[in-house]
């Protein structure tokens, strides 16, 4: 975040503008506004993963297969339908409470469709897969199976900073971590991640909401997600532990200062950002 407010301070520069006059809420919520913010955090994300991912022994591929990346494509895309409408109920929730959605709020059109494609879908999928799987979950595997996967799920939920952007992000995390594990190669989850992001923005993009304000919608949406559970339980069952070592007390000291640290950023920029 540091690294893209950095890059802003450099646009104004360039452009020769008063960074005290620059109205960055404006600027977000135009398309290039939004790509320029959205590529140069995950550039820093890349930068991140670079200078941290220097140890040579930190493989994040292995063997490659189509019939896989075929299945766990597959199983991204029915994970986003099982868990759209138990998300958007959340959504509803949270607007009747006076929280306001922090989607999109540029026009939407066909050249910022396309424009969106690479700071919301690609440059995400990547970078943010670096961080998440290939560096934090791949640095605690050695730690545990559960641990690994939960930890970076949650590091990568409280990373998108937004209470419209907690529930499902973890979830998500916890299905690509478990792939993560069962597989060792980053490209699966990569392709996971483009392909969930990209139907997030087609589908925002053709204005179709998957709430329906009827009692039977809430029975279904917790249908899907009871199914969506059982999926993710039965991959986590079929993956094998690879290592028993425990955390000692410098590790759980280091690890709860640092996701306090998370979580009180996120309460700030969700309560006091407004």
């Amino acid at each position: 975040y540091f690294f893209s407010a950095f890059m802003l301070v450099l646009l104004s520069i360039f452009l020769h503008l008063n960074i005290s006059d620059f109205n960055i809420e404006a600027f977000s919520e135009t398309a290039i506004g939004n790509l320029f913010l959205s590529v140069s955090l995950q550039l820093g994300l890349l930068l991140v993963f670079f200078f941290l991912n220097r140890n040579k022994d930190n493989k994040i591929t292995s063997t490659f297969s189509w019939k896989k990346l075929g299945l766990y494509s597959l199983i991204s895309v029915v994970s986003f339908f099982l868990l759209s409408p138990i998300i958007s109920c959340s959504e509803k929730v949270l607007n009747k409470l006076g929280l306001v959605s922090s989607g999109i709020e540029f026009d939407l059109n066909i050249k910022n469709y396309f424009l969106s494609l690479i700071a919301m879908v690609l440059f995400p999928a990547i970078c943010e897969e670096l961080l998440f799987r290939g560096l934090i979950f791949k640095g605690m595997k050695q730690h545990g199976k559960n641990l690994s996967i939960t930890l970076s799920a949650i590091a990568f939920s409280i990373f998108h900073m937004s209470i419209f952007q907690t529930i499902y992000p973890l979830l998500f995390g916890l299905l690509l971590g478990i792939i993560m594990y069962k597989e060792n190669n980053i490209f699966y989850t990569i392709t996971m991640h483009f392909i969930n992001n990209f139907l997030s923005l087609t589908f925002m993009f053709l204005g179709i909401d998957f709430f329906v304000n009827h009692w039977l919608f809430f029975v279904l949406a917790i249908l899907l997600f009871s199914l969506f559970l059982f999926g993710l339980i039965k991959l986590i069952k079929s993956t094998k532990e690879t290592s028993k070592e425990i955390l000692n007390k410098s590790h759980i000291v280091y690890l709860t200062i640092s996701f306090a640290i998370m979580i009180v950023l996120w309460i700030i920029l969700n309560v006091y950002g407004k």
